[in-house]
């Protein structure tokens, strides 16, 4: 039996996605006929990406906003509702990490990698999550990362913001569930993208993270992309609460 994931005619919005794992991510939805919605602060690399998605014949639009900012938040989600009527997936991708020692940290970064990761992914969940449960129905994941389990030094706020991420979601499948809202999180490991591009390029740092690997390689984009065409489609209509890992066996411990 063929089996297939059809998104048309679901709206969708992807935070972050103009970049990385958003931008792998909305641009999968969109090849699944969602109509998708990019959400990032950088109006100009929002447009670029935009423009790769439509070029294919695919539905996607951009919406500049701060996710840090609950009036911006608020103003986006506004302007799309009004524009599509509906919200059906939501995709939390914005995030931000600084390497830091505990005993260093500042307040301003705390509040940067918090607001960023954790109140960012709140609010958006908040405000599509109000339309969801008036219309019984809607999906959400979240990015957040292995860091939400396993440690690594100098990633306390990181690990702190991802780990906090993880069961904020867990609450909210509970407490959605009956309003038939899956609310699911995905763990990605070790990925190249323009967060980390730049301490997987010593080659030390990539050795050290191979090694950790049972499956001997990093992963890609593309394959947390599918995981998240998964969670969001029909064939994940029993699956809500979860956190999955996708990282190559990272998370084994071998």
């Amino acid at each position: 039996m063929a089996v297939s994931i059809d998104l048309g005619g679901q709206v969708a919005i992807v935070t972050g996605g103009n970049r990385g794992l958003g931008f792998a991510i909305a641009e999968t939805l969109a090849e699944a006929g969602a109509q998708v919605v990019i959400i990032a602060r950088n109006q100009e690399e929002n447009e670029k990406a935009v423009a790769k998605v439509t070029s294919r014949g695919l539905r996607c639009s951009g919406v500049s906003a701060d996710v840090t900012d609950t009036v911006s938040v608020q103003q986006a989600v506004g302007s799309i509702l009004d524009q599509f009527g509906k919200i059906d997936i939501l995709v939390n991708s914005a995030g931000v990490d600084i390497t830091v020692p505990a005993t260093e940290a500042t307040e301003e970064q705390w509040r940067k990698i918090m607001d960023t990761n954790l109140k960012g992914a709140f609010f958006f969940c908040q405000l599509v999550g109000r339309s969801m449960v008036e219309r019984r129905k809607g999906k959400i994941v979240s990015i957040a990362s292995i860091l939400s389990q396993v440690v690594k030094v100098n990633e306390a706020l990181y690990g702190a913001s991802k780990g906090g991420l993880v069961q904020m979601s867990r609450c909210l499948a509970a407490e959605w569930a009956p309003y038939n809202i899956n609310v699911n999180v995905i763990s990605p490991g070790s990925v190249p993208t323009e967060l980390n591009r730049t301490y997987l390029s010593v080659e030390e740092n990539r050795q050290r993270n191979l090694r950790k690997i049972p499956m001997g390689r990093l992963g890609t984009p593309a394959e947390i992309a599918g995981v998240a065409l998964f969670l969001v489609s029909d064939l994940a209509s029993y699956v809500t609460g979860q956190n999955i890992f996708v990282d190559g066996g990272w998370t084994l411990g071998w």
